[in-house]
C-alpha cells in the first residue's frame, strides 16, 4: 500500500515554490499516495487543489509553529514530510524536536551557511537543492522536477507570422545578461547561412533581454530572422510549435523547462550543470553543452536543424525517460538503494550531481 506523505510550504498563496509544492503533491496523488499539505492557503488557491489531497492551513509568522504541532500530532506519525522552503524547514524542525520525522528540504536558492541554519538542515534525510551546502553532511541532490500533464499548450507560429515549414529554434531562460543567450546567439550566427530554413525564437524575460535583441539585430544584417516572446510563465509549455529547444537556465526553473520539453517530446539542448544529467543523457534524449563551448553549441544545432530523424529519435527518448522517471521516482530513495524492477531505470538516472 502507497505511504502518506506530508508537503509542508511556507508561503500565503500557491506561487513559486508553493505551486512546486502544489504540483508535487498531485504528481503524488496521482501515484496513489495520500498526500496531506500543509501550508498557509487562502479560499482562492484551495481551487487549485484536487479534492483528492487534504489540506491543513498554518498560521503566519512564529504563530505557525504551534499550529504546526497540533496538525502534526493528528496526522500519520511514520509519514515522510517534503518541505519547501528554508522557513518552512524552520518551522518543521522547531515543531518536531520532541518527535523527529523523515523528511528532506527543497530548497530553490542557497541561504547563509551560519550554525542555526546548519542545525536546522543536519536533520533532514536529505537536501534537494541547487547549489551545494558547505559543513552539513546531509546527502545532497536534485530531483526531476515535477511537470503538470498535460501542460497548457501556446501556440506561437501565427502570431510571430513563422509558415509550418521552417525548424524553429525556442531557446528559453531568463535574460539577467548578455552571457545567458550569447552561446546560442553565436551558434545561430555560425549557422545562419548554410540553414536558411532555421529561425531562432527567444522566449524569456529580464534587465538583458533588450541588449540580446539588439545584438542579434545587429548580426542579422538584412536577414534578420530572430522572434521574441515575452515569458515564459512556470506551469505553461511553449513546446507545441518547437522543433529543437535549447535551455539556457542553470537553476531549478531550467530543470523545469527541459523536464516540460521532454514531456512534449522535444528534442533539447542544455547546459551541464547540477540536475541536469539526472534528466538529460548525451546523445540518447538530448544533449548537453558545457558552457561557452560554442563550436560543439553549433555542432549539436547543426546535427537537429538538418536531421529531422534524430529529432524525432531523441524527442520520443525523452518523452519515455521523463514519464518513467516521474511515475517511478521517489522522494525518500537514495541513490545507493538496492534497484528492484519496477525503479532499475529510474535509479540509474539518479546520481548526486551536487
Amino acid at each position: 500500500m502507497p505511504e502518506p506523505y506530508l508537503l509542508v510550504t511556507e508561503g500565503v498563496s500557491l506561487a513559486s515554490q508553493d505551486q512546486h509544492a502544489r504540483t508535487w503533491a498531485v504528481r503524488l496523488a496521482e501515484m496513489g499516495h495520500q498526500v496531506h499539505l500543509i501550508c498557509r492557503t487562502n479560499q482562492a488557491d484551495q481551487v487549485l487543489i484536487p479534492a483528492t489531497i487534504s489540506v491543513h492551513r498554518t498560521s503566519s509568522g512564529m504563530l505557525g509553529i504551534p499550529t504546526l504541532v497540533k496538525i502534526l500530532r493528528k496526522l500519520p506519525p511514520d509519514a515522510p514530510a517534503m518541505v519547501f522552503g528554508y522557513r518552512a524547514a524552520r518551522d518543521f524542525r522547531l515543531a518536531t524536536m520532541g518527535k523527529p520525522r523523515r523528511w528532506l528540504a527543497v530548497l530553490d536558492h542557497a541561504i547563509p551557511h551560519h550554525a542555526f541554519n546548519r542545525w536546522v538542515l543536519q536533520s533532514a534525510e536529505r537536501i534537494i537543492t541547487p547549489a551545494r551546502w558547505e559543513g552539513i553532511t546531509v546527502p545532497q541532490t536534485v530531483c526531476p522536477p515535477a511537470v503538470d500533464c498535460p501542460p497548457k499548450v501556446v501556440h506561437f507560429r501565427q502570431k510571430l507570422e513563422i509558415s509550418p515549414h521552417p525548424t524553429v529554434l525556442l531557446t528559453v531562460g531568463h535574460w539577467d545578461g548578455l552571457h545567458d543567450a550569447y552561446d546560442v546567439v553565436w551558434a545561430y550566427e555560425l549557422l545562419r547561412y548554410g540553414n536558411p530554413t532555421l529561425i531562432p525564437v527567444y522566449a524569456g524575460n529580464g534587465p538583458a533581454r533588450g541588449e540580446i535583441e539588439a545584438l542579434t539585430r545587429a548580426m542579422g544584417d538584412e536577414d534578420y530572422r530572430a522572434r521574441f516572446l515575452d515569458g515564459p510563465t512556470i506551469g505553461e509549455s511553449l513546446m507545441a510549435d518547437a522543433d529543437i529547444v535549447a535551455v539556457t537556465r542553470r537553476s531549478k526553473d531550467g530543470l523545469r523547462t527541459i523536464a516540460e520539453a521532454m514531456w512534449a517530446g522535444k528534442a533539447v539542448i542544455a547546459y551541464d550543470h547540477p540536475g541536469v544529467r539526472l534528466l538529460v543523457r548525451d546523445g540518447e534524449n538530448g544533449f548537453i553543452i558545457s558552457v561557452g563551448d560554442i563550436p560543439a553549441y553549433a555542432r549539436k544545432l547543426h546535427l537537429l536543424a538538418t536531421q529531422p530523424s534524430l529529432r524525432q529519435q531523441l524527442g520520443q527518448q525523452a518523452r519515455v525517460d521523463i514519464r518513467l522517471l516521474q511515475r517511478t521516482w521517489n522522494p525518500f530513495l537514495q541513490p545507493s538503494a538496492p534497484k528492484s524492477e519496477t525503479t532499475t531505470d529510474s535509479i540509474s538516472l539518479m546520481k548526486d550531481f551536487s
